[in-house]
């Protein structure tokens, strides 16, 4: 389900069911300004294996994020406003099966338990 180039705005703090299932196993969040995402948006989607959220103006992302999006293998993060790499939010999910895009952001430091999220 693609909601490219739209005002979205989510109303409460969960996923609706109907929202749950169009978003299930890919979702594009691109180019909607889009500044701090809620938790509770992606909550219940753990068959997602793809996540655009490229193009918006996030600065940071939330510790609890990700969490529960066990099936995630691709995370488009890159033209935000993000300074560094996301380490707490990727800490949830499965590194090893998972690619990270994070060009055209504005990265400035990266942690030294970030590399395992960067391609060596």
């Amino acid at each position: 389900m693609w909601f490219f180039a739209m005002p979205l705005v989510i109303v409460g703090s969960y996923c609706s069911h109907a929202l749950c299932t169009l978003l299930a196993r890919d979702s594009n969040l691109e180019s909607n300004q889009l500044t701090s995402p809620d938790p509770a948006l992606f909550g219940g989607l753990t068959a997602l294996q793809k996540l655009e959220l490229e193009r918006n103006q996030l600065t940071s992302l939330g510790p609890a994020l990700f969490d529960g999006l066990t099936a995630l293998q691709s995370l488009f993060l890159q033209g935000n406003k993000l300074t560094s790499v996301p380490t707490q939010a990727l800490s949830t999910l499965n590194a090893p099966t998972l690619t990270v895009f994070l060009h055209g952001n504005r990265i400035t430091s990266v942690a030294a338990n970030a590399t395992q999220f960067l391609d060596q």
